[in-house]
């Protein structure tokens, strides 16, 4: 019996020491590069690369980042595997890389290119991986341009499509897909010459047109240079000839661009700006409760029909229709004839004037009570239209402001007039929180109205509504017990919530009679 114990206990490690040999380690990546980074330089002092300098070149020499053009000769043994030059079959075109990034550069010649200068041409003998060990590949290289890493950039994830920045743009927002763009573009397939970067025989390209204007700002220039099937299937141009060189260029200036935004993620709602107005996105935007002036009309998208509605049917005289936002509203005297129930609708509209946001420009506390009070009041007219998520978010945005003035309050010692003031915010406060609470009660999020009843609570923790309001959300949850002592600690505040507290009593004696009757009968059914 012990023998068969401690075998299976052996059987039992073996397969822990198993299981542990399966475990993923929490791996340093930085470790990773630090120890390639050590092999590289022990594979480099034993002779893995050795270079013969057929031609010096001169000027700087590249760095880790820079965009090179290279031509290449790579070979084993007496005959080439692939070669850049026209004699040895090649396209004649230099090949961009960048160093350091480029996937498709072998280590060895990245290693020798970092000492070159321009028209500096070498003999490379290297070992890649995948051969045996004294096996050897020969590679001629020559270094026919190269362009600072500061200005370059790769805009596809191949890291195959480069972008270089030649004037910086005037602006900070880039095109986001779907847009509308405005530009020069000259495209080409590079030439043979050994400058290749803006030669060019005129031809070209989209997905890496895409790509690139997606990294581009208002008044920049730049030249993009890619592989061809990368530079095909647009619209805009011809499909490079694919005899060519096997890449493509082409020169692209942003004069302009509009956004055309999907407001609801789903396409329902798309707009597309036909004016740029006044000022700097975003900043210069209406907030989500600001007081708007504006022009509008509305028909059937796609039709060409007359409008169906327009605030300028009077002449530009028309005064512009005025509302607020977050309100769920749109103007009275809007005649829809013409539209039917599943129309699609294309509104045009002019935003011509808008309130700037009050807590910003008014930083008195008078101010910020009269903008929190407002709120508010637009919160109790959309919990009237049942518009509960649009109230809540009224309720949150009033409670926010005058909390920061009881913190404040808490901490200070006020002369009457701003103690009045003090008083005003903490009855706000409550009535906010109270608010909340009801909101969600209604939506039946207990532990959300019980979180907005606390709040109230810790600023006066003698609101009878409170722990009113309280004891309704408690029930949603099945903890009666408790809700009945709020109630009876309500009443004990305000005797004149007697009657609704024995009212709300018997409820929830009636609720929980029939939760309790639900459960026997579910608990029946394991017991037959």
């Amino acid at each position: 019996m012990a023998s068969a114990f401690q075998s299976c206990l052996a059987l039992l490690q073996l397969q822990v020491y198993r299981e542990t040999l399966e475990l993923q380690p929490n791996v340093d990546e930085k470790g990773i590069d630090d120890e390639a980074d050590f092999q590289q330089a022990e594979d480099l002092s034993k002779g893995a690369i050795l270079k013969a300098t057929l031609n010096e070149g001169s000027g700087e020499v590249p760095a880790t980042n820079d965009l090179v053009f290279l031509h290449l000769r790579i070979g084993k043994g007496n005959s080439y595997l692939t070669s850049t030059r026209p004699e040895d079959g090649g396209q004649g075109h230099p090949q961009p890389f960048i160093l350091g990034k480029s996937k498709n550069l072998l280590k060895g010649l990245e290693l020798a290119v970092r000492g070159y200068a321009y028209q500096h041409r070498t003999w490379v003998l290297d070992i890649p991986p995948g051969l045996r060990k004294g096996d050897t590949i020969h590679a001629e290289v020559e270094l026919v341009e190269v362009v600072p890493g500061r200005t370059v950039r790769a805009v596809l994830a191949a890291e195959d499509t480069f972008k270089v920045t030649e004037q910086a743009g005037r602006d900070f927002e880039t095109p986001r897909a779907p847009y509308k763009v405005k530009l020069h573009l000259r495209a080409s397939t590079p030439s043979s010459d050994d400058r290749p970067l803006g030669a060019s025989q005129t031809y070209f390209t989209m997905q890496s047109l895409d790509a690139a204007l997606h990294s581009m700002v208002r008044g920049e220039r730049s030249i993009v240079t890619c592989p061809h099937e990368a530079a095909s299937g647009g619209t805009l141009v011809p499909d490079p000839d694919a005899s060519g060189s096997g890449r493509a260029e082409f020169a692209i200036e942003l004069l302009d661009f509009t956004q055309v935004r999907d407001l609801t993620g789903s396409g329902e709602l798309v707009k597309t700006i036909m004016q740029q107005g006044e000022g700097v996105f975003p900043v210069d935007c209406p907030v989500e409760d600001s007081l708007i002036q504006a022009h509008w009309r509305v028909r059937r998208q796609g039709t060409g029909e007359a409008w169906v509605f327009d605030t300028r049917s009077a002449g530009d005289a028309q005064r512009p229709i005025e509302f607020d936002t977050g309100m769920a509203t749109v103007p009275d005297a809007v005649d829809m004839a013409g539209v039917t129930e599943g129309d699609t609708l294309e509104f045009e509209v002019e935003l011509v004037h808008f309130e700037r946001d009050q807590i910003r420009e008014d930083t008195t506390t008078a101010g910020r009570l009269t903008v929190a009070s407002k709120w508010k009041d637009q919160g109790n007219m959309l919990f009237k239209r049942e518009l509960l998520k649009l109230a809540k978010a009224k309720y949150l945005k009033a409670s926010k402001v005058v909390e920061r003035i009881v913190d404040y309050a808490d901490d200070q010692t006020y002369e009457q007039s701003q103690t009045l003031q003090a008083s005003r915010a903490r009855g706000d406060f409550v009535s906010c929180y109270l608010n909340l609470a009801l909101c969600a009660t209604k939506q039946r999020e207990a532990a959300e109205a019980i979180h907005y009843c606390n709040k109230a609570l810790e600023v006066d923790p003698a609101c009878a509504k409170a722990l009113f309001r309280r004891a309704a959300a408690l029930a949603l949850v099945g903890e009666y017990a408790s809700a009945r002592e709020d109630l009876q600690a309500a009443v004990n505040i305000d005797a004149s919530l007697e009657p609704d507290a024995k009212r709300e009593t018997a409820r929830l004696a009636s609720q929980e009679k029939a939760q309790a009757a639900k459960q026997r009968k579910g608990f029946g059914r394991f017991f037959k």
